[in-house]
Formats: structure tokens, sequence, C-alpha cells
């Protein structure tokens, strides 16, 4: 049962690749929707994420600089109550959580995404030219981590949007035009809160969540799906 989910988990961050959203979060940009506060940094002991090939020591002296500089701007945005709320909630685990668990208010949420897209561009003029276009290819490899073939992008596709339809006959109007609308508004997962679908619509679109991923692994290769195995099993680490 573990072993299925896992794939399950694995084989959506696929589909996410395929209809053209990034699997692995960009380095450079990861703190847009997961920043951290400076008193979490160092209660956690963490060290700040650098991008995945060579700094010189003086650019990497400029990440931690700005990355504290980051994580100061960001803890000023929150209340104390805010920051306590946080670490409490990280030390069960979960970052995502432990954000949503916040309540940020829109005010909140826009300085946060302010900050963050300054300290990104900032990170980028940190790269010399040659680590921009590594990065760059660090990005596109990451949108297909297992070489789905022009053939198997398409049959994904075509997959997704049957799924899609599905599901979204499960909804009624009012329920999908409140999740078009709250989808405008803030994350996937708190546009699916507002709809409050009843016991008999979860069930019917887990059944639906479940034949697809069990026909998205028919579409891989056997060499595929042992990629697909050791990826489920590092993200669920």
């Amino acid at each position: 049962m573990l072993r299925n989910c896992k794939q399950i988990l694995a084989i959506a961050i696929i589909s996410a690749g395929v209809s053209g959203a990034a699997i692995i979060p960009n380095i450079i940009s990861a703190q847009s929707s997961i920043p951290k506060t400076a008193a979490v940094v160092t209660a956690q002991n963490q060290k700040p994420e650098q991008p995945p090939f060579n700094l010189t020591d003086a650019q990497k002296q400029q990440f931690k600089t700005l990355n504290e500089k980051t994580s100061k701007l960001i803890q000023d945005v929150l209340t104390p109550e805010q920051q306590a709320t946080f670490t409490a909630e990280l030390k069960k685990g979960d970052r995502n959580v432990a954000w949503k668990s916040l309540n940020l208010s829109k005010e909140q949420k826009d300085k946060i995404i302010a900050i963050n897209k300054g300290t990104a561009e900032k990170r980028l003029a940190i790269l010399n030219p040659e680590q921009r276009s590594q990065l760059a290819k660090n990005q596109k490899s990451d949108q297909n981590p297992l070489n789905l073939t022009n053939a198997q992008k398409q049959l994904f596709k075509t997959l997704n949007e049957k799924t899609s339809k599905l599901i979204q006959d499960v909804l009624t109007p009012e329920q999908q035009a409140t999740f078009t609308a709250e989808l405008k508004k803030s994350d996937r997962s708190a546009a699916w809160k507002a709809i409050k679908l009843s016991r008999e619509q979860k069930k019917r679109i887990t059944e639906i969540n479940k034949s697809d991923n069990e026909k998205k692994l028919t579409i891989l290769t056997a060499e595929q799906r042992s990629q697909l195995a050791k990826r489920s099993v590092s993200v669920s680490q």
C-alpha cells in the first residue's frame, strides 16, 4: 500500500512536468513558495540552499549574506505569534503545512512574494553567464526527469485532459465556479478545501485518480518505472 502511494505521488510529479509545471523547484526561486525566517533557520540548524553547480567562495558568501537578509526581511513580515507557531509546526515535519498554519494575510503574502522576487533576481545576478546557462539546462532537465518520448508526453497529456474532464463532471457548476475563483486567490489545496466536497464526491474523485495513475504506469517502460520507483523513495523521504 505504501509503495503504491509513493508511486502515485511520483507519477503526479511527472504529470505536472508534462503539463508544463516545474517538477523540482528552481533553486533560485524556491523561497518564493517556502520562505524561511531567520529564527527558524537558526533553530533547525539548516543551511541555506545553494545552486547545484560550482560556486566560488566569493559567490557562496554572497548567497549566504543574501539568504540572511531575505530571512530577516521575511521574519519582519510575520508577527511574533506567527514566528512561534511556524517554529512549533515545523518540528512536526512538513514545511508547507507549517506555512499554511500561519494564515498569512493578503498583505503579508504580497510582501513575501515581493521579497522573494527581489531575492531571486539578486541570486541570478550573482551567477556568471556559464552558471546561468547551466541553471537553465538543469531546469529543462527537471521538466522531464524520466526522459519521456514525445509519444509518451502526448499520451500523458491526453490522459490528463480526460481525467480533468471526469473530475469536473463530479463537481456541481457552483463548485466549479468557486474553485476557479479561489484558485486565482490562493494555492490549489486551498481552492479544493473551499468547494467542500461531499463524501460521495471525494470517493468518486479518489477512484478517478487511482485509475488515472494505473493507466500512467502502463505508459512507462520498465526502465522508466524503475527510475520512478527510485524517485518515489526520494520524494517520500
